[in-house]
């Protein structure tokens, strides 16, 4: 009997150490089942925001307010960040969804909530989708404290010996200074100024008075503008028609036509006209020196 259970303890080490691996077989199997299971249920679903506002692996993703899955990635990209999520559909997501990083509770945690949209045609879940910068109540107050901050380094800028306020105060100075500049000026020019608007007001009554005086003869000749205005274009009316005609006599003089254009321009005839001129002379004074050659004086 005795030899029968000397080597009890090893045996029961090794059924412990069995029954342990098989339990963590078990375990292990089980877990590996039941996400397999799971993961052919689930839908990967990919988005892309450009910022991706502090949410990590794990956080939850809900469809219009119901968890509905789980962040399962978080991939860095050069113009923003991909976030993968795994989540269980019971309806399509269709196009004109919304998808908004929020805060999922007062300590900063995030949550990805899909807004699905009623109409439209399903997605092709396997693209990725265009998720929309939502701000919740952190990121608000972090850029709250940031914009005060600028605020605080604008009034420090504004307050510099240099700076806006200092120029605006200089520039009211400068403004002062000049309105006190004008007011001399006026006050020193007053009495001109006044003389000179004695001068205008004695002028304008003496235009006045010239006007009245001279009433009847302005509306005479303003009644008889039209008449003369009339004349005026009658006598221009004729002049025009004179030059015409002059022009046209000139152009017939050039081209050689009529007996006065013959008369200019033929040299012949003008030398016989010469001719004839010194002849003329001629016999006029041999008429003066001999005059019983031509004529004879009888007396009865």
């Amino acid at each position: 009997m005795t030899d029968f259970y000397k080597d009890q303890r090893k045996v029961e080490l090794r059924v412990g150490i069995i029954a342990v691996v098989s339990l963590l077989v078990l375990i292990v199997g089980y877990a590996w089942l039941r996400n397999t299971l799971q993961l052919r249920t689930m839908t990967t679903l990919r988005i892309r925001f450009e910022n991706a506002q502090g949410i990590e692996v794990g956080d939850k993703i809900t469809v219009n307010g119901m968890e509905t899955g789980r962040i399962t990635k978080v991939t860095q990209l050069e113009d923003g960040v991909l976030i993968t999520g795994q989540i269980k559909l019971k309806h399509p997501i269709r196009h004109g969804a919304r998808y908004i990083i929020q805060d999922s509770n007062l300590m900063g945690g995030k949550q990805l909530d899909i807004i699905n949209s009623a109409q439209g045609n399903p997605i092709d879940i396997s693209q990725i989708q265009r998720g929309e910068t939502s701000y919740g109540m952190t990121a608000l107050m972090s850029t709250a404290a940031l914009t005060m901050l600028q605020i605080n380094d604008l009034l420090t800028d504004l307050k510099e010996p240099e700076g806006f306020f200092s120029q605006v105060k200089h520039t009211f100075e400068e403004t002062q200074e000049t309105f006190e500049k004008v007011n001399a000026a006026i006050d020193d020019s007053k009495d001109n100024l006044n003389k000179a608007l004695a001068d205008i007001s004695t002028s304008t009554g003496h235009l006045n008075e010239l006007i009245t005086s001279n009433k009847s003869g302005i509306d005479k000749a303003i009644k008889l503008t039209p008449e003369v205005l009339q004349k005026t274009q009658a006598a221009l009316d004729s002049l025009s028609i004179a030059g015409s005609t002059l022009q046209k006599v000139l152009k017939d003089m050039s081209e050689g036509k009529g007996t006065f254009s013959q008369l200019i321009k033929d040299d012949e005839l003008y030398q016989n006209l010469i001719r004839s001129s010194a002849k003329l002379d001629s016999l006029l004074i041999d008429i003066k020196r001999n005059p019983r050659r031509y004529f004879r004086v009888t007396v009865f």
